[in-house]
């Protein structure tokens, strides 16, 4: 059966990679120009599925994403999977890097390739909505000072000159999707998942007293959980006050430890969602 996919972007972005990859092409791909609009049709049920991006390898979570889905209670996780990121120099046929003075693509994508803005001081970075919209942009201005960041996919897609690949800081770089879909019962869906998943991500906000994190943290140490990763982020409710993103290794714990794990961080918290659990994309 054809399922609804939604994504943020234009084909050719790294969002519709990550799409493609995880669901294959045989299925009804919609790209969105936020990610909000896109939690909100999850929501409604106009799509199926949300794929979104968490956490890129050079510059760390994506909080744009992770701050809607946070306070999203129906909204669950069931899946992951991984992108390599290879940022090409895309511009108009029979453009040389030399014809460039100014280069377009998301700030995220930009901040990726400082390195070669360091090598080439005549090109100037212009922040835009998105990478591969960056190569529909600078297809419609059809001027050779005008370049862009993105995808292969991208390039090819327009029809425009690929002049350089992998212009990224770093090799290996990577970012980390999450494939979202509504779950209204989480705790049906928890007890038919768990048993096989591998990582489970959540969110918290901890009471506003003395060694409330160290609590916190001190539940999953005692049951022998391993954390994957701990990251703060702000609230946006009073000024300075913060909440948390863990994702923890599941694997091989049994339901009624889980159980017992998620009652337990409930019950010493504030606020608490989990947000997902899923194996591991391993196929990179």
């Amino acid at each position: 059966m054809m399922q609804k996919i939604g994504y943020q972007g234009v084909y050719g972005a790294y969002s519709s990679i990550a799409s493609l990859n995880y669901f294959g092409e045989d299925n009804d791909f919609i790209g969105y120009d936020d990610f909000k609009t896109m939690a909100d049709d999850l929501q409604r049920g106009k799509i199926d599925y949300g794929v979104f991006p968490v956490e890129n390898s050079t510059t760390g979570q994506i909080y744009r994403t992770l701050d809607i889905l946070k306070y999203e209670k129906d909204l669950f996780a069931i899946g992951e999977t991984i992108v390599e990121v290879n940022h090409n120099l895309i511009a108009l046929p029979n453009t040389t890097v030399d014809d460039l003075k100014f280069v377009y693509s998301h700030p995220e994508a930009l901040s990726q390739c400082l390195e070669f803005f360091k090598k080439h001081p005549h090109i100037t970075p212009v922040s835009y909505e998105d990478t591969a919209k960056s190569v529909v942009y600078i297809k419609e201005l059809n001027n050779k000072e005008n370049g862009a960041i993105a995808s292969s996919l991208a390039g090819k897609t327009h029809n425009m000159n690929i002049l350089s690949t992998s212009i990224q800081d770093m090799s290996g770089n990577k970012t980390r999707f999450l494939i979202f879909k509504k779950v209204l019962d989480k705790s049906y869906y928890f007890a038919d998942t768990a048993q096989n998943s591998e990582k489970l991500s959540c969110y918290f906000e901890t009471k506003h007293e003395t060694g409330a994190l160290s609590k916190i943290l001190e539940i999953f140490s005692k049951q022998n959980y391993n954390l994957l990763s701990l990251h703060s982020r702000s609230t946006k409710k009073n000024s300075f006050e913060y909440g948390f993103f863990v994702d923890v290794n599941i694997n091989g714990i049994d339901v009624e430890s889980l159980k017992n794990l998620l009652y337990k961080l409930e019950d010493n918290l504030l606020y608490f969602n989990l947000l997902g659990i899923y194996n591991e994309f391993k196929n990179l």
